[in-house]
């Protein structure tokens, strides 16, 4: 799935939202909350937590990694305690320096996430020798994930459960080597949070 599944569709405004739905579902309708809890989840019905920023660069000068901080989002305080992030959908639109010295596929300029309650994780690598802007759309689930560094899901899951309410993802730019330069037009972080 992708971000344009979700444009349409409704995202609770806050916690609160997601409580009287499931008190509707429960206290007016008579459902157990088992079964309250597993339609929601299935609905997705979770709430969002969005950041972003605009036109950054980030240049490297030699060997030595530099990066700059995009934007960082917050588990809202009305998540549930207990591993309430679901999702995190990244779309950065950006490019290196558009020329490169050395043949190969590899590009020295990337993305990554970072928080003090788990590890980094990469998100995504520009096209290398691009001059030209790319909009990547990265979305990692807990069930599943279509991360362009293939990583083990279970890893993934083990590294989204890691979270809890009020934790915050930041999201980094880096560059590698002489005359690298991650040049960002806008990223976006979207975390898609539990409440029940």
């Amino acid at each position: 799935m992708n971000l344009e599944a979700y444009t349409g569709c409704y995202v609770p405004r806050d916690a609160g939202d997601v409580l009287r739905t499931e008190r509707i579902l429960h206290d007016r309708m008579g459902l157990p909350l088992p079964l309250v809890w597993q339609i929601l989840e299935t609905a997705e019905y979770w709430v969002r937590s969005v950041a972003s920023c605009g036109d950054l660069t980030v240049a490297a000068d030699n060997v030595a990694i530099r990066e700059s901080l995009c934007c960082t989002a917050s588990i809202p305080s009305g998540a549930k305690k207990y591993r309430p992030l679901r999702r995190i959908v990244f779309t950065i639109e950006s490019r290196d320096q558009g020329w490169r010295t050395t043949t190969g596929d590899d590009s020295w300029t990337w993305f990554e996430a970072d928080s003090k309650a788990a590890w980094r994780r990469a998100i995504v690598t520009n096209d290398p020798a691009s001059a030209d802007f790319c909009t990547h759309r990265i979305q990692w689930d807990t069930t599943a994930s279509d991360d362009g560094f293939a990583v083990d899901a279970a890893e993934l899951h083990e590294w989204m459960g890691r979270f809890a309410r009020g934790d915050e993802i930041s999201v980094f730019a880096r560059a590698q080597y002489r005359a690298g330069a991650n040049h960002a037009r806008k990223v976006v972080v979207e975390l898609y949070c539990a409440c029940v």
